[in-house]
């Protein structure tokens, strides 16, 4: 968490994040940089004042804000599940799992060419008058699926 904070000159009011990074110093280092920790716990911490929110949903009820009900504060953490969502296709459709190179400018690398690819994506629906395809990701297959599939054009969109 302190590189992460570390490198970057953006302000932040909250972290949100699953349990990878949870760690009672994480926590206290991100309160001390007056932002809130939204950040989930393991369910096997007995030392600190951990709570089961939600059915598999543990927090450290110490770092939630008092005023805050428990409802408002996993409706804060849900917005974690909605990024993820957004961003899951990157690993289904792009393999962005996986990189060939490694270090933090590959990985920018990487991610803006599939911002890219995604562009090209919606400009291409959008040329073709199917604006419903923008937002999906698998509207345009790789050339491996178009070869098992049979395509039937008109003669105008052959000229367009």
């Amino acid at each position: 968490m302190r590189r992460f904070l570390s490198q970057t000159n953006e302000e932040w009011q909250l972290i949100i994040s699953d349990t990878g990074p949870y760690s009672l110093n994480n926590l206290e280092h991100v309160k001390y940089r007056n932002m809130l920790p939204v950040i989930r716990a393991r369910s096997d911490i007995k030392t600190q004042p951990v709570k089961e929110l939600k059915k598999g949903y543990y927090f450290n009820t110490d770092f939630i804000p008092p005023e805050w009900s428990a409802e408002f504060f996993l409706f804060i953490f849900n917005f974690r599940l909605m990024i993820e969502q957004e961003n899951s296709y990157n690993h289904t459709y792009y393999n962005a799992g996986r990189m060939n190179t490694r270090g933090m400018e590959a990985a920018i690398k990487h991610q803006k060419s599939i911002y890219i690819l995604e562009l090209l994506k919606a400009l291409t629906a959008y040329k073709l008058g199917r604006s419903d395809l923008v937002m999906k990701p698998s509207s345009i297959q790789s050339r491996r699926s178009i070869k098992s599939m049979t395509l039937i054009f008109t003669k105008k969109e052959l000229k367009n």
